[in-house]
């Protein structure tokens, strides 16, 4: 933690919370005494048992009032005391719906990271503000129910939502989905969690989402067609890693769904599906949380999916499947109050409406809204001295530094000294834009510091005069300026920022947005005439030096042929301007890595609206392309050095691997090591790859590391046909140990090993 600068931020977090515990004490033993004679009913007392509360409160409710409980805008119910609700909050990577917050890098940025350590620390920021603004502005009707993370997986670059994902991993995708439900749902005790984690949208949801001749409507009612290995390979995982994680409640999306091989699911909305809902997520994953209908979803069973033949069998059909509560907003209209009239004329069984409504009310209590006033440990926690601390605006610094990527660097190029800089020119869209630092479903921060801003800022100390102009007016580009050739030809070194924006708006509003949600991409290269500007001051013969902030990849071919150094960053937050002027300057070292393909075409991938697995991401694509999955470059060289490793193991045993990492360079650095591992003697379909464990590490320069890895039964084991049960098959496995993928131009050592014995379910060993 102290080497890649956690150490302060945690060191504050930890100080804040012991002298709150201390508080916390004295706020129990007082409201003890204050309110153990006066509450009325049993579910106002926090002696009780949860489920005891709950029992209690469910008794106390007429039907209506009961119906009236499964709105996500849930009314008071003054009769018994007990207060309205609001379970509508977004917490993608901090409190997005708060007037003022921390902006921390977008989620695919976290993501880049890769490192959950770090997206768990800004998990365990968001909630402390979530519940220090919930306190201070939404005292009558607390909100501290995340919508939040977003888990599904960017298998097509042009989803303009690929963004808030973590990638195109299903494994990485996981392991960060853990890291950050664990922080926003972190407690200090077994009853209380500080916020309510709420993964979506479940499943299969990846666009079209407003692209080609998809309106933006089209997600409303999109069928999304795949087999079943796909779905369970690489759709699913992610949100049983969520559930795993303890997460409060899960979004049911808008699309259908079909799987080709499997007549349980032909073309049935998500939030009606019951295979989804109840086989899959409660059955078989054990998910004991609610499920919330994303905005609209219920409508839409009706008029847009036509699954329904009515307003009132489409809530039916949604709770009955296994929604537990609806989501309105923005003009949509509300069905579950026809569920008052459906269960009085004996279409529903009110045993259904108080299944649901007893998952979403446990979770008040676990957040500790129904307790008392100030009994609960975190009603503390407010505006002033909670939201965008010093802890939190040094961790938005930490994770936007993190995630900057070095995706060329030829010749040192590298970083920059000001010492041999006379005169900087800084160009493009992105160079001096809060749109490039935000991002979509983003934090109001208080400030922020641009790519123009930061670089003033590394150089205010040295003699070096900075030029400026933007070009362009945004990053549609529709043309630029030419004045951008006379003023390059003034300067040493051309610093040109370009790429993408988003903004928390449907449909590209243009200036805006060019990627987002509602705004898919026809294609993958930079947007209007920002290449023909680039190569326009390239060829002044100024030093070039390339910066895209984006989440969608960019075809970067000419650049990847002919400027010599290129950093990459998505929407990195309120310090992502200083984090890249740093890294230009070279006061760390890069190591960010790249969490989708960076493909040289988008004719190299299939229709958006194709869910096929096949040709798409690293684990399925078989083509050359411009920037693997995992890829990223740095300032220094490392060497990988395998000590020793397993040569055959039991079906049931873990497999290891022991290496020596060293830092062979001149900069202290950050180095991902990644394992690939890949089954060539498989009787079944599996990727051309599969990562299975990575770590993020700091070395200093002519230092060493020793790490060992194991492979466990789980990470070797393979669905097989028909029932898809796990099982680990005999046979070859390699696996590659290095800086990135094999085969590309990572550094790394691949092993063999021998998995001898027969086919054995993995639930065996």
């Amino acid at each position: 933690q102290e080497s890649r600068g956690l150490g302060d931020v945690y060191k504050r977090q930890v100080s804040t919370q012991s002298t709150g515990e201390k508080m916390r004490k004295i706020f129990l033993l007082f409201f003890f005494i204050s309110y153990v004679l006066c509450y009325q009913y049993l579910w106002q007392d926090p002696s009780y048992p949860n489920e005891e509360r709950l029992q209690n409160l469910m008794g106390l409710l007429s039907l209506p009032e009961k119906i009236s409980q499964l709105n996500a805008q849930a009314p008071s119910i003054p009769r018994i005391g007990f207060p309205a609700y609001n379970y509508a909050r977004e917490c993608l990577r901090g409190d997005v719906s708060a007037a003022l917050a921390t902006l921390f890098p977008q989620a695919m940025a976290l993501a880049a990271t890769f490192d959950p350590l770090l997206v768990h620390a800004v998990g365990r920021a968001t909630s402390n503000e979530v519940r220090a603004n919930s306190n201070t502005f939404n005292e009558h009707v607390q909100q501290v129910s995340c919508f939040s993370p977003v888990i599904n997986i960017c298998r097509d670059p042009r989803w303009g939502r690929c963004q808030e994902t973590y990638g195109e991993d299903p494994f990485l995708t996981s392991v960060m989905t853990k890291a950050y439900v664990s922080g926003l749902q972190y407690g200090l005790d077994e009853k209380h969690i500080e916020a309510l984690a709420g993964c979506k949208h479940y499943d299969v949801h990846g666009g079209p989402d407003g692209y080609g001749n998809f309106s933006v409507q089209v997600r409303f009612s999109f069928n999304a067609k795949l087999d079943e290995r796909d779905w369970r390979e690489t759709f699913l995982p992610a949100f049983q890693s969520c559930v795993e994680s303890g997460t409060g409640s899960i979004m049911c999306s808008y699309n259908s769904l079909t799987l080709t091989d499997n007549t349980l699911i032909n073309n049935v909305p998500s939030c009606a599906n019951s295979y989804l809902l109840t086989t899959t997520l409660r059955q078989e994953l054990n998910f004991t949380g609610y499920v919330v209908s994303d905005a609209g979803a219920i409508e839409f069973i009706y008029d847009r999916h036509h699954y329904a033949t009515s307003p009132q069998d489409a809530a039916i059909k949604a709770i009955s499947a296994g929604c537990d509560l609806e989501l309105v907003c923005c003009g949509f209209e509300t069905y579950y109050p026809t569920l008052l009239d459906a269960v009085q004329s004996k279409k529903l069984n009110e045993s259904v409406i108080d299944k649901a409504l007893g998952r979403v009310l446990l979770s008040r209590f676990k957040l500790g809204v129904l307790d008392p006033p100030g009994f609960n440990y975190y009603d503390r926690l407010n505006f002033t001295n909670d939201v965008n601390t010093p802890a939190h605006r040094d961790l938005a610094y930490v994770a936007a530094k993190a995630a900057v990527t070095l995706l060329k660097n030829d010749n040192s190029t590298l970083p920059l000294n000001a010492k041999d800089i006379s005169k900087l020119c800084i160009f493009g869209p992105n160079a001096n834009s809060s749109y490039s630092l935000e991002g979509d479903y983003f934090p109001q921060a208080p400030f922020f510091v641009t790519v123009l801003d930061g670089i003033k800022t590394r150089l205010e100390n040295t003699n070096v005069e900075i030029l400026f102009l933007d070009g362009c007016n945004d990053t549609s580009c529709v043309s630029y300026d030419p004045n951008v050739v006379v003023l390059a030809k003034r300067c040493d070194v051309a610093v040109v920022v370009l790429g993408l924006t988003a903004y928390n708006r449907i449909n590209c509003p243009k200036g805006i947005s060019t990627e987002g949600e509602g705004c898919d991409r026809f294609g993958v290269a930079l947007p209007g005439q920002q290449e023909p500007m680039l190569k326009e001051i390239f060829r002044t013969g100024v030093k070039t030096i390339l910066i895209t902030i984006n989440a969608g990849m960019l075809s970067l071919n000419w650049a990847e042929d002919n400027v010599p150094a290129i950093l990459q960053v998505t929407y990195p937050g309120e310090f992502g301007g200083k984090a890249l002027a740093e890294a230009l300057f070279g006061d760390f070292s890069p190591a960010g890595r790249l969490p989708t393909t960076w493909y040289f075409s988008e004719n190299q991938i299939p229709p958006i609206e194709d869910y096929s697995m096949s040709q798409r991401t690293y684990r399925y694509f078989k083509g050359a392309v411009l920037y693997p999955f995992g890829y990223g470059l740095s300032y220094t060289k490392f060497s990988y050095v395998v000590n020793s490793h397993s040569l055959s193991i039991k079906p049931c045993e873990s497999a290891f691997v022991a290496i020596e990492l060293s830092n062979i360079g001149s900069y202290d650095s950050d180095e991902v090591t990644q394992l690939y591992i890949w089954s060539p003697q498989s009787t079944v379909r599996t990727p051309l790859l599969q990562l299975i464990a990575f770590s993020r590490i700091h070395i200093p320069s002519k230092s060493s590391q020793t790490m060992t890895f194991y492979i466990s039964p789980e990470q070797m084991s393979v669905m097989r046909d028909g029932d898809f049960e796990r099982v680990v098959e005999p046979g070859v496995r390699h696996v590659w140990i290095g800086g990135g993928q094999p085969n590309t131009t990572a550094v790394g050592q691949q092993i063999t090993f021998v998995v001898e014995g027969q086919t054995i379910p993995l639930k065996s060993c």
